[in-house]
C-alpha cells in the first residue's frame, strides 16, 4: 500500500496556515507540527534526493519557524494568565524539546 506523504503534508500544512490565519493557533501549532512530520516521511519515503527535497526542507524550515513563533505566542499569553493566591503556574519549560526533535528528524532526513 502506497502512502501519499507529499499530498497529507500538502493538505495539513494548508489547514495550519487556515488555522493560524484564524487566529485558532493552538490548532494551527498542532497542524503545523504534523504537517511537518508528514513532509519528513515524504523525504524520507518519496522524494529522497533533488530540487523536490531541497525546496521541501526549505518550506519545513519556514513552517518550523512560524510553529515556534506561535508556541512562544501562546506560552507567553498562558504566562501572562493570573496565578491563584498562593498557587504556583505550572508551565513547563518543555516548549524547546518539541522544536528540537523535530529540527533533528529534518537533518536526519536530510541524510
Amino acid at each position: 500500500m502506497s502512502e501519499d506523504f507529499l499530498k497529507k503534508a500538502i493538505d495539513t500544512i494548508t489547514q495550519a496556515t487556515e488555522e493560524d490565519n484564524k487566529g485558532k493557533y493552538e490548532s494551527a501549532l498542532n497542524l503545523y507540527c504534523h504537517g511537518i512530520e508528514l513532509f519528513r516521511l515524504c523525504i524520507k519515503y518519496e522524494v529522497q534526493k533533488g530540487n523536490a527535497c531541497n525546496a521541501i526542507l526549505a518550506k519545513c524550515d519556514e513552517y518550523l519557524n512560524r510553529a515556534e513563533e506561535i508556541k512562544k505566542f501562546l506560552n507567553e499569553k498562558k504566562n501572562k494568565q493570573p496565578v491563584a493566591e498562593g498557587g504556583t503556574s505550572k508551565c513547563k519549560n518543555d516548549d524547546n524539546e518539541e522544536s528540537k526533535r523535530l529540527k533533528n528528524q529534518l537533518k536526519c532526513a536530510k541524510s
